[in-house]
């Protein structure tokens, strides 16, 4: 048993930890970043070396600071969406260096790693390292390449010290439902045993969404997953962008992208880029301070846009430029100038990039959810973004049939507080739901099923049968109810030393082959994973079967190959496609 359970949530916008020691479980310890959020900033610089020079909200300081030095120095932020849009390699805001983006979030994770161990042994010093239990969190909705991204970057992080891989990372949402029923302010009598609820966690990046229920199994109160995870790239940082694209680009036009450029090269331009980092305080602050009220009353919010009054062309001034905005756009988004450059924009637009982007989202995927599980009573929300009164009633007024709407405590922190829980306690939502139908690739004994594909029938002469190529096995089907210690085991006759299977994935429940199409011409079936290995010296071509068991109910996935006639564990490889 580890002495003390750590865990990180590593996010799009902020970034920070939190632990409890194992003989008090129940006191859980934030990270003091010593500033007035409770997360850092997740960006991070790199010398001309590749070593970390300045991690989180220093990073600002460090530009506006250094961007006269001749020495070469690359910062890296966006770093986890960009891993979320399946982009392998991350470039610096200055655009002058390509990294892998297993490295980047290394390098941060070994940062957040120091800072752990130092409070932890500012409290106790004789803790070592291998009595930490590291837990990272993500979103339950990633594709399992990117929780492979992370487990790799934790592994040379050295934050990965043991064997069960998949009981390493925390799905967000989840965390979040420990953290409720873990938490002595939660009123745990809203939701009593068998009675469906939602876990929606409102991000920066992603909003992720899932469904439970508790049950009682032979007298031990667990929890089940009813319907996989689902949400998307619509948290809060594209209100942001969107902002910025929408209005600032159509309000400033050639100034805005003049202004882009030289914000793409911080290292020449710190201190605009400083301001720049400013101007988007100011649009969070604006979006943060939604509420329906200002709204109803037409309020506007000041922000200082001065930053773009050296790029805007001579013949132009800003009069000119909010005259030709509130030409084009609707009345309710009609903006006014103050004093100079500091220009009133009306809560409105807010309101209505909040509905278009992230809640009109959410409530279709709650709309999805509801056709399949029915007597859903609450809604528990987590995530920076929830704690907005707002946020939760442009949600409540859609569904009058769900009573208990509720906010987690410290809603910025929850998946964080969780994750520590689930370190002690993994097995706690103990089935999951598949997220898609998945097997292999195989040739199956030809018989009538196969007849619509005669170009599949082939003749083996030493099996002296028909068989059909490139057939679907299916293992799991979609919606299928998994325990957390669920196996698949399969032997394979492997025809060389060194072999290869590969993984597919459907939403379709009765795939016949890997290369079927649906009805417009697109495969329906898209590889998943490999499974390559080795049976090196062990190998006889008498004696080549082997046995492989798939771990599919945890967290993650993962894969081992035994020699049956040594019972020696084979080299295997997990690669996710």
């Amino acid at each position: 048993m580890a002495k003390v359970v750590v865990a990180i949530d590593f996010g799009t916008c902020g970034t920070t930890f939190a632990y409890a020691f194992n003989d008090a479980k129940d006191t859980i310890i934030y990270a003091d970043w010593n500033l007035p959020k409770s997360k850092n900033s997740t960006e991070i610089i790199l010398d001309d070396y590749n070593e970390t020079k300045v991690f989180g909200i220093d990073c600002e300081k460090y530009l506006s600071k250094e961007s006269s030095s001749k020495e070469k120095f690359y910062h890296f932020k966006d770093i986890k969406m960009n891993l979320y849009n399946d982009i392998d390699m991350i470039q610096s805001t200055n655009k002058e260096q390509m990294i892998p983006i297993n490295i980047i979030i290394t390098k941060c994770l070994k940062y957040i790693k120091k800072k752990a161990i130092q409070d932890i042994k500012a409290r106790r010093p004789i803790i070592k390292e291998n009595d930490i239990k590291w837990i990272l969190t993500v979103p339950a909705i990633w594709k399992d390449k990117c929780k492979d991204i992370m487990i790799k970057a934790a592994k040379k992080a050295k934050i990965l010290n043991r064997s069960n891989v998949e009981l390493f990372l925390a799905l967000e949402p989840e965390a979040a439902a420990y953290e409720y029923f873990n938490n002595p302010a939660s009123d745990k009598n809203l939701i009593s045993i068998n009675n469906p609820y939602i876990i929606c966690d409102l991000g920066g990046g992603t909003v992720d969404i899932t469904t439970h229920q508790r049950i009682n199994e032979n007298g031990k109160i667990i929890i089940e997953e009813l319907y996989p995870p689902i949400g998307g790239y619509n948290g809060s940082t594209l209100i942001n962008k969107e902002f910025k694209k929408r209005i600032l680009k159509k309000i400033f036009g050639k100034a805005y992208d003049r202004l882009m450029n030289c914000i793409q090269k911080p290292n020449e331009n710190g201190l605009l880029y400083s301001d720049w980092c400013d101007l988007e305080d100011q649009i969070e602050n604006f979006k943060i301070q939604l509420s329906l009220e200002n709204v109803k009353n037409k309020e506007t919010e000041r922000i200082n846009c001065t930053i773009f009054k050296e790029f805007i062309e001579k013949n132009f001034s800003i009069t000119q430029l909010i005259n030709n905005y509130n030409n084009n756009c609707p009345n309710e988004w009609k903006i006014q100038k103050y004093v100079k450059f500091k220009i009133y924009f009306p809560y409105k637009i807010i309101y209505d990039l909040t509905k278009e982007l992230m809640i009109d989202k959410v409530i279709k995927s709650i709309n999805m959810i509801s056709k399949e599980v029915t007597n859903i009573q609450t809604i528990i929300y987590a995530g920076s973004v929830s704690k907005n009164d707002t946020i939760r009633e442009m949600i409540k007024k859609e569904f009058p049939n769900i009573k208990n709407h509720i906010c987690s405590t410290f809603p910025s922190i929850a998946v964080v507080s969780g994750a520590v829980y689930f370190g002690f306690e993994p097995f706690l939502i103990y089935y999951r739901r598949a997220k898609y139908t998945f097997g292999i690739d195989c040739d199956d004994i030809w018989n009538e099923r196969y007849n619509d594909r005669p170009e599949k029938k082939y003749w083996d002469n030493k099996e002296k049968k028909y068989f059909c190529k490139e057939c679907f096995q299916k293992y799991i089907e979609i919606n299928e109810k998994i325990a957390v210690n669920s196996i698949i085991i399969k032997n394979f006759k492997m025809p060389d030393p060194k072999c290869c299977i590969t993984l597919y994935k459907t939403n379709k429940i009765d795939a016949k082959y890997i290369d079927e199409k649906d009805e417009k011409g697109n495969n329906i079936l898209s590889k998943f994973g490999e499974i390559f290995f080795d049976i090196g010296d062990s190998f006889d071509p008498n004696n080549t079967e082997i046995k492989i068991e798939i771990k599919i109910g945890g967290t993650f996935i993962t894969a081992k190959t035994t020699h049956i006639y040594s019972s020696k564990e084979v080299l295997n490889i997990f690669e996710f496609l």
